[in-house]
């Protein structure tokens, strides 16, 4: 599996979840830089979802593909 970059506008770690969904499975990536929040700071919020897809492998890896992908 590739390893995912650090969100692009935080510079936060990366999370992924896979899940079963309907007749497919899903893959979540979301910033995880809330869990390392002080009082007051304000998190952020960027998540991305993949479409669904027959195999958890397939989900995953489109979802890293996706998340990845920077311009320049």
């Amino acid at each position: 599996m590739s390893k995912l970059k650090p969100c692009p506008f935080c510079g936060g770690n990366a999370v992924l979840e896979c899940f079963l969904y309907s007749n497919g499975f899903m893959a979540d990536i979301q910033c995880g830089s809330s869990a390392n929040l002080n009082a007051g700071d304000t998190p952020c919020l960027l998540t991305m979802t993949t479409v669904t897809y027959d195999t958890e492998e397939e989900a995953i890896q489109a979802a890293i593909k996706a998340w990845n992908r920077r311009d320049g």
